[in-house]
């Protein structure tokens, strides 16, 4: 358990009842990808936790005449 999860877990012990954490291995090489987190309690009263990663964006192109103001994309 990495050296943060614990004193958060620890501190949240003494406010509330229940309190799940969990690590989750990500590949270092993948953290500027965007990526969702999803959790869930399992029926026996552990905490699942799945990272996917999103697909890229689709970069957009925008393209306009000359005589017009510039437009501004993504």
């Amino acid at each position: 358990m990495p050296r943060v999860l614990q004193p958060a877990l620890d501190d949240a012990r003494s406010r509330y009842k229940i309190v799940y954490g969990k690590c989750a291995a990500i590949d270092p090489a993948l953290y500027i990808e965007d990526a969702t987190i999803t959790w869930d309690i399992t029926p026996a009263d552990e905490l699942d936790v799945q990272v996917t990663f999103d697909e890229p964006a689709t970069p957009v192109l925008v393209a306009a005449k000359r005589d017009r103001q510039n437009v501004l994309s993504n």
